[in-house]
């Protein structure tokens, strides 16, 4: 398992979004999030989940290179480049969800689920706009997709 979010306020900022939405950013306390965060992903794969603490295009290079990535437990977790499921919910700024795209997905493997979360939301379309483009072009390669909470799931064959 492996986990990609940098907890700043940097890169939490939703461009896109409406003015109100952008500075609720200010007041997040990114350490308590990004605690919470690790406590509550400790089960879901002890000693062989890594969390790298950066934005995901840095993480990608982390991932892509060839060295082994040292868990949250501080043991070595060593990655195939190969991806079952990828939940994309980082920045949801067009370009941003369009870069997450391109970077990860490309390690899908056949039949693995991409799942793009807040495909439905109400602060802002780039999800929905990533997720129509892949449903369009990609539907030759897609066997099943569908809509489940604010996610969208695509099952590629």
């Amino acid at each position: 398992l492996l986990t990609v979010d940098p907890w700043q306020t940097f890169n939490a900022v939703q461009h896109d979004s409406p003015e109100q939405f952008q500075s609720l950013v200010d007041v997040w306390d990114f350490e308590v999030l990004a605690q919470g965060f690790t406590v509550n992903a400790l089960p879901y794969g002890i000693g062989c989940h890594a969390h790298l603490r950066m934005a995901s295009e840095q993480g990608y290079g982390t991932y892509a290179g060839s060295a082994p990535i040292t868990g949250l437990s501080g043991s070595t977790v060593a990655f195939s480049k190969s991806i079952a499921v990828l939940h994309i919910d980082g920045n949801h700024d067009f370009a941003q969800v369009a870069r997450d795209v391109e970077l990860w997905a490309q390690h899908l493997v056949p039949g693995g689920w991409l799942i793009l979360d807040d495909y439905l939301w109400a602060h802002g379309d780039g999800p929905h706009r990533v997720g129509d483009r892949l449903l369009q072009e990609s539907a030759g390669r897609i066997a099943r997709a569908f809509v489940c909470g604010k996610a969208l799931f695509m099952r590629f064959s």
